[in-house]
């Protein structure tokens, strides 16, 4: 894994100044410590600056070097990611007649793409951005795996095409940085920004799949998204298992010490039970991120021990007591945009710790989505039977709901309960999205009257987009199934695959997730919801698939993932910098005061557990701070 940056432009048009590519590449030197690399090549009318930072984990040699060339000089390419499969694919290349000149994985990538083209990318298992240039057509060709692990970010400035895998490698080439309203409003609607949108107005991220041609006479053409393969099934739990072992299997490809994040769930469970089958006598290491006793019913130290000595691992656990707010502005840089799911904090300091021993740990990222873990799948089950009841009743309980209350625990039933009762009158679709989403469908309440006019005006209110979205789903899929593949194209690419991707970089170390394997998701996906919801439990079907391969108490365990006590720590040790960032974001015209101040008012009165908010506000603050005022510059 590494990070890639380029500039492309007609030859006609002025160069940029020399030292851009150089700043471009000091902005990403944390996702390539290993080595950095760049060119200039003139061709087909086009020059193109490439430039790359090497994070060495397949071929450690110098032949693994990038910007990487065909022997002729005709085609160059710049790589992030890793392609599983490689030996496989140079071996069909090899009885090809393909000369290669090193053991990388990119010098496989790159004679895949001139053999087979944008069809041939459907063999390829891995995680990826690239982008490839031709220097006698001029034309450059930039895409992203189908499940959007590894990140490019791209923009037209000043009749360029510049691109890099974090968007603040591009400020240096931006005249004038515009926040852009639309950007802002999927933050505030999500807490994070899905594809193609951008914090900044003018510059975009490719989707899960997409890819993008540019032609220094022609200019960018975009290639629709490569779709999800469909798998077909009839829920055999040691057919499922083969796929699980064979995902992992793919992802202890490396020249390098490799291990896995060990949350004590069942995703990160499964995968220390694989590796241990697939590894044999040889250890495997795990990594643990513990709380103290004040916030027991947040930690999961237990269950991660147990199923550490019931597989025999070499097990690194770390109890953190930080102090949060020291760490923020450091997190808020690393994450590029604005950002506000709270496991932020816990993803930092395990790959912080892995960082320390391993160079590439395989997390358990994609795991509830493609086998049904979340408890609001089961609550779309029941809300599609709710759905029969009378509307006046179901109006009726939801206002009797309001006066339910909720808990600062990680569980927080109170809170679920209340919400699926409060929602109860409304659409499915609509009610997922209520639970889903941070505005609860109410945008116009955060965000200043001029904002909402201008997304109004650009068709790109959030909500509205994504209703289009769930509604069609739930029109051809089981409530449950609709909702995991809505999470699936948007939740785990915009959010979990973000926050794995910038805050393992940040710490060069490699995120490796075999649930986002494309042959494990169009299995798991193909699973009816009553094999996947076997005995009508969450992940009732995987629960099954490691029977004797996982302690006991851990199979039987409720779900709880990497849980942060930030209610808490809002009415303690974050209370004055959560007020002073209320303040700080209103002040910049990014949130309505009114808005700000009634749940401020709410949480500190327990009202409502307001807590994601107030954190969401925290984090617009801090990244505004980090990155805005910066223009993305290194601390």
């Amino acid at each position: 894994m590494c990070g890639i940056a380029a500039i492309l432009h007609p030859a006609a048009i002025a160069p940029p100044d020399e030292t851009i590519l150089g700043q471009m590449l000091d902005r990403l030197a944390h996702r390539g410590p290993d080595g950095s690399g760049s060119a200039r090549i003139e061709g087909g009318g086009a020059v193109a600056h490439l430039g790359h930072r090497r994070l060495s984990i397949i071929d450690l040699s110098a032949g693994g070097r990038q910007p990487m060339a065909t022997p002729d000089g005709r085609y160059t390419l710049i790589f992030n990611g890793e392609i599983y499969n490689h030996s496989e694919l140079r071996a069909r290349l090899e009885k090809e007649g393909v000369d290669f000149r090193s053991h990388s994985d990119t010098e496989v990538l790159l004679h895949w793409l001139l053999s087979r083209g944008r069809e041939g990318m459907d063999d390829l298992r891995g995680m990826y951005a690239f982008c490839l240039f031709d220097n006698q057509s001029g034309e450059a060709w930039l895409e992203i795996d189908p499940v959007g692990i590894k990140p490019l970010y791209w923009s037209e400035q000043n009749g360029r095409l510049i691109l890099a895998s974090e968007l603040k490698a591009l400020f240096p080439l931006i005249d004038k940085p515009q926040l852009d309203p639309a950007g802002l409003a999927q933050f505030l609607h999500r807490m994070a920004i899905p594809a193609p949108q951008t914090i900044v107005r003018g510059v975009y991220k490719l989707r899960p799949g997409q890819g993008l041609v540019w032609h220094p006479q022609r200019g960018i053409t975009k290639l629709d998204p490569n779709p999800l393969p469909v798998g077909q099934d009839d829920g055999d739990p040691k057919r499922s298992w083969g796929f699980v072992r064979q995902a992992v299997q793919r992802r202890w490809v490396a020249d390098v010490p490799v291990g896995v994040f060990l949350s004590g769930g069942l995703d990160s469970g499964a995968i220390v039970a694989a590796s241990r089958e697939l590894r044999g006598e040889h250890p495997v290491e795990t990594f643990t991120i513990g709380y103290d006793a004040q916030y027991a019913s947040f930690n999961e130290v237990d269950p991660a021990r147990l199923v550490s000595q019931f597989h025999n691992t070499t097990h690194h656990e770390q109890t953190v007591t930080p102090d949060v707010a020291a760490e923020l502005a450091q997190i808020a840089w690393h994450l590029d945009e604005p950002f506000a799911d709270s496991s932020l904090l816990p993803t930092w300091w395990v790959s912080r710790h892995a960082s320390r021993f391993v160079k590439v740990a395989l997390s358990g990222v994609g795991g509830d989505e493609t086998f049904g873990g979340y408890p609001r799948y089961m609550g779309m089950r029941a809300a599609g039977h709710w759905q029969q009841l009378p509307l006046g009743l179901r109006k009726g309980l939801g206002r009797l709901a309001e006066r339910l209350p909720e808990s600062e625990t990680a569980t927080n039933y109170g809170g679920r309960i209340k919400r699926f009762l409060r929602d109860g009158a409304l659409d499915l679709g609509a009610q997922y999205l209520r639970w889903t989403s941070f505005d609860d469908g109410h945008l116009g309440r955060l965000l200043p009257h001029e904002m909402m006019v201008e997304l109004h005006d650009r068709g790109l209110d959030p909500a509205t987009r994504d209703l289009a979205l769930i509604d069609g789903l739930l029109s051809r899929l089981p409530p449950s199934e609709a909702a995991a593949v809505f999470d699936l194209v948007g939740y785990v690419p915009s959010d979990l695959l973000t926050m794995a991707d910038r805050l393992s970089m940040a710490h060069g170390l490699e995120v490796r997730v075999p649930f986002c394997d494309v042959d494990l998701i169009a299995h798991a996906t193909a699973l009816a919801p009553k094999v996947k919801y076997a005995g009508g439990a969450l992940k009732g079907h995987m629960r099954r698939m490691l029977r004797g391969r996982l302690p006991d108490s851990v199979l039987k365990a409720r779900k709880q993932g990497f849980m942060v006590p930030v209610a808490p720590w809002m009415k303690g040790a974050l209370k004055d910098l959560v007020e002073q960032s209320a303040k700080e974001v209103v002040a910049r015209g990014w949130v309505r005061e009114l808005w700000a101040v009634r749940i401020l008012h709410e949480h500190h009165t327990g009202r409502r557990n307001r807590s994601d908010e107030l954190w969401a506000l925290v984090m617009l603050a801090q990244w505004g701070k980090s990155v805005w005022d910066t223009r993305g510059a290194r601390p």
